[in-house]
């Protein structure tokens, strides 16, 4: 008889488990993927590709009032489904997109990415103007967020077309459109006036000066100094001058003049002898 228990002891344990774990392996889930008790799945490990349908370019917000900004993402099925981990980071700046954007304000950091849209009160605490534009990511719930601009710049954002925000009451039309900034443009070269500069002779020209014949009748000029009329005088006054007067022992008339005087003398000489005699 005891052995008869012990039988069914054992059997009843058995048809006990089987009922609990139907399945034979405990915490094993129905679902593709799953794990866990309950077949939960696994987190997104891939951030989605969106893009901006609200606002639209041009899109005029009022602060004080509620402002709405939607999007789609590219998913396998409905986007309902979409796990809550996908989320979506949402910034307002100023500037015209990827390569010009001035952070202004964090909208939303968390928005939930199958729920299509984020809904909240412009604050009036932004200046009025027509420069704004919002962008967003996809990003995973344990994401580290950016420190510095730069870092953030680098992330895949998708960009929406300009934004004006007002003030209750005022028209759009009268604040000023914006204007593409400026970039960096080479200094233009300028080159001073070119003075009247004399120009220097050449040994050619100077040489041609030296070789000119001067006569009487000479008159000043800027380079040639102060002359005489009398043709034998012809230093100049001026110090730069390069000509240089002819040496009088040098001359030709003054060694004919010397050549008569001694035949003048030679002359006389022979007339004294000829009287004394």
């Amino acid at each position: 008889m005891k052995i008869l228990y012990k039988a069914l002891f054992a059997l009843t344990c058995i048809v006990a488990v089987s009922l609990a774990d139907p399945q034979g392996k405990e915490g094993k889930g129905k679902g593709k993927g799953a794990k866990g008790k309950g077949g939960k799945k696994a987190p997104p490990t891939e951030r989605l590709n969106c893009k901006i349908v609200e606002p639209a370019p041009n899109t005029v917000w009022t602060m004080g009032e509620p402002q709405t900004v939607s999007w789609e993402c590219e998913v396998d099925g409905p986007i309902e489904q979409v796990p809550p981990e996908q989320l979506i980071h949402i910034e307002l700046g100023t500037g015209t997109g990827t390569d010009d954007f001035e952070y202004v304000d964090t909208i939303d950091a968390i928005a939930k990415a199958r729920e299509i849209k984020f809904t909240w009160i412009l604050l009036n605490k932004y200046q009025e103007g027509s420069d704004y534009v919002v962008r967003l990511r996809s990003k995973l719930k344990d994401d580290v967020d950016p420190v510095t601009p730069e870092e953030s710049n680098l992330l895949p954002w998708v960009y929406s077309g300009p934004v004006t925000i007002i003030k209750e009451g005022t028209d759009p039309e009268t604040l000023p459109k914006p204007q593409p900034k400026a970039g960096k443009t080479k200094a233009k070269e300028v080159t001073a006036p070119e003075g009247k500069v004399p120009k220097a002779k050449t040994a050619k020209e100077v040489e041609a000066e030296l070789d000119e014949p001067k006569g009487k009748g000479n008159t000043q000029t800027a380079d040639d100094g102060d002359y005489d009329d009398d043709a034998s005088k012809t230093t100049p006054t001026n110090k730069n001058q390069v000509n240089s007067p002819t040496p009088l022992s040098q001359s030709p008339n003054s060694a004919i003049s010397i050549e008569f005087n001694n035949v003048l003398l030679f002359g006389l000489g022979m007339v004294s002898s000829y009287f004394a005699l």
